[in-house]
């Protein structure tokens, strides 16, 4: 009686799983990226906590993100950091100088961007 019991369980698990993975899957086809840039200069001891709940929100909720750094000549291991985050997660790193305005920087971006400033607290 216990092996019937677990055969049903087991199969209404399966059954369970396999529904949210493919609407999960027909999800992410379907719409369109979130676009997110986020804003750097040298946050070395934040950046990866930032991008790590980043990446743990939109696997949560299921939504699928394009994530942008855009550094201003970072002189710590910032850089560093993201190119090793870029290998498990899509990421766009881009560098500009600290002497070109935000706001020029801002204009090679979509509007719908979503934007934010890694500021460092010390």
């Amino acid at each position: 009686m216990w092996i019937v019991l677990l055969s049903i369980v087991g199969s209404y698990a399966l059954c369970v799983l396999l529904l949210h993975w493919l609407y999960g899957v027909g999800k992410l086809q379907s719409v369109p990226p979130t676009r997110i840039l986020l804003i750097t200069n040298n946050n070395q001891k934040h950046i990866e906590w930032v991008l790590r709940s980043i990446f743990f929100r939109s696997n949560l909720r299921g939504t699928n993100i394009r994530t942008t750094i855009v550094d201003k000549s970072s002189t710590d291991d910032t850089i560093k950091i993201v190119e090793r985050l870029s290998h498990k997660h899509p990421l766009e790193i881009h560098q500009f100088s600290p002497t070109t305005p935000l706001e020029e920087v801002m204009l090679q971006y979509p509007k719908d961007a979503t934007i934010f400033q890694v500021n460092r607290i010390d």
